[in-house]
């Protein structure tokens, strides 16, 4: 029961609840976008979301200031299109690089521009019937950019996409000699998780008996794999490349070399006390063994 006096104390002195406006929130969200602007170190964040593979609201608004602060400059044009794009504006994207494409690229942002348009019309190709004129003109338009780009500055994300895309097209020759360039680049690293298109590549050159360049790709699958267990299956997948071309002895010799985090994982270190044995090594089938009942009693 609530007495008198109480419930007049609490109409004396009764909070009033204010809740933010819409055009104050507005506001404040303008005025840390030019802060982030004029303060924050551009290039740095640039680069940041250059590499960054997911849409972004935040990072949208921010392209869309510094369009407007530098209409001249390509690169800025270029990373607002590519955050549409992963919006999901196809229709608006397909309007907006096309200012920027040129018939002969020659700086890095002519390539850049043109590696879009090819991702713009991949994605807008098979959105397509599979059977049907839209798919089969689009397919013709991406080979006929792959001509072009295969003689640009392609990185290793891009190769391992075109490459991909050729061997569903059914151009296997021209699909090696991308692969073939991936192996040659000094730097293979992914922005995005690029495991899966490793392993398309792994599985394709063992097709055409490329066992080292095989073993290559399912090590750099490997390599971006999240969980062990994935990590696990490259590295065996890779191995086997080589004994499939019955380099025994530079299978081992690789398995050392990439075993990293399944140095102690009993499923690979039996796996390679088999190939010991396959490669005439019993002496080091026996020191991988002796590694699995170590891990079996240890606490």
């Amino acid at each position: 029961m609530r007495l008198w006096f109480a419930a007049e104390e609490e109409s004396r002195y009764k909070i009033t609840k204010r809740f933010v406006r819409w055009w104050q929130i507005l506001g404040f969200i303008v005025v840390a976008m030019f802060l982030l602007l004029f303060f924050f170190p551009k290039g740095q964040l640039l680069q940041s979301i250059a590499q960054q593979r997911q849409a972004d609201k935040i990072v949208r608004q921010y392209l869309h200031n510094l369009v407007d602060l530098y209409p001249q400059e390509k690169k800025y044009h270029l990373l607002l299109i590519e955050q549409d794009l992963k919006f999901g504006k196809l229709s608006k994207v397909i309007a907006a690089i096309m200012p920027f494409l040129v018939k002969k690229p020659t700086t890095k942002t002519d390539w850049q521009a043109l590696m879009l348009y090819y991702n713009i019309l991949r994605i807008e190709t098979y959105a397509k019937p599979e059977i049907g004129y839209a798919r089969k003109q689009g397919l013709l338009k991406m080979r006929n950019l792959i001509t072009v780009l295969k003689q640009g500055p392609l990185n290793a994300e891009d190769l391992l996409g075109i490459g991909d895309d050729l061997v569903k097209m059914g151009e296997n020759k021209p699909a090696l000699a991308v692969y073939q360039r991936v192996l040659t680049l000094q730097d293979k690293k992914c922005i995005q998780d690029c495991a899966q298109l490793y392993v398309a590549a792994g599985k394709f050159m063992l097709a055409y008996s490329k066992y080292k360049a095989s073993a290559e790709f399912y090590f750099f699958a490997q390599g971006h794999a999240k969980t062990l267990a994935a990590q696990r299956d490259y590295f065996m997948a890779a191995v086997k490349s080589l004994q499939s071309g019955n380099l025994l002895d530079l299978a081992l010799t690789e398995g050392y070399k990439h075993i990293g985090n399944l140095a102690n994982d009993k499923e690979t270190l039996i796996f390679l006390s088999r190939l010991a044995l396959a490669a005439n090594k019993p002496k080091l089938a026996h020191d991988f063994m002796k590694r699995v009942v170590r891990l079996k009693i240890s606490p």
